[in-house]
């Protein structure tokens, strides 16, 4: 489950994830009231690893609490946000340096797992921190993004449940929102000459 919060007091915070890819990205850290501590340490880190692609994992900056923090060059970005987001425990708190809306596909996206046959499901909440103004642009990407990962579901099931009977059942109980769902039966398939797609 993926919360999006624009708020970073009164958190009960868990894994803190942050994007360290040039000073500026530090300052706009410390607007946000990010501890100087943590920033020194990726300072210093960012002046050591500039020309290469890392990732560095810090522990004990909030008590018990675990800070992870992705260095990276800008045209690396997208790859270091996904390998970190991938491997972020449960409980992330994620911090983007910017464009929100990339992030939160990349959060989306890099989180997902199919565990409908697991019995002891392990639930994974993240949180994102996302500024007022751009919660709207947001808001218009999920349902493009549930529908990539309502596919990946569909991939996901074994042969059995996706007859086309299930198949279609499953497509209808999804609450579609800017889609229009469209089903063809076999008799409107034949009307439409789709032979080798019935003989599939």
């Amino acid at each position: 489950m993926i919360s999006l919060i624009s708020s970073l007091k009164n958190l009960s915070a868990h894994t803190l994830l942050l994007e360290v890819t040039d000073t500026k990205s530090i300052q706009y850290y410390k607007d946000l009231g990010i501890d100087d501590t943590v920033l020194d340490h990726a300072l210093k880190n960012l002046k050591k690893k500039k020309n290469e692609k890392s990732m560095s994992f810090y522990g004990d900056f909030f008590g018990a609490e675990r800070l992870d923090m992705c260095f990276s060059k800008k045209d690396a970005l997208l790859d270091d946000r996904c390998d970190a987001l991938r491997n972020a425990p449960k409980n992330t708190l994620f911090l983007p340096a910017g464009d929100f809306i990339a992030a939160y596909e990349a959060l989306t996206l890099s989180t997902y797992s199919y565990d409908r046959f697991i019995t002891k499901k392990e639930e994974k909440n993240y949180s994102m921190f996302v500024p007022e103004t751009e919660k709207k642009n947001i808001e218009k990407t999920k349902p493009l993004l549930d529908a990539i990962v309502r596919a990946r579901d569909i991939i996901n099931l074994p042969p059995t449940d996706t007859r086309p009977e299930a198949f279609v059942e499953y497509i209808q109980n999804f609450k579609w929102k800017n889609f229009k769902l469209r089903i063809i039966d076999a008799k409107e398939l034949q009307k439409l000459g789709c032979n080798l797609l019935l003989a599939v």
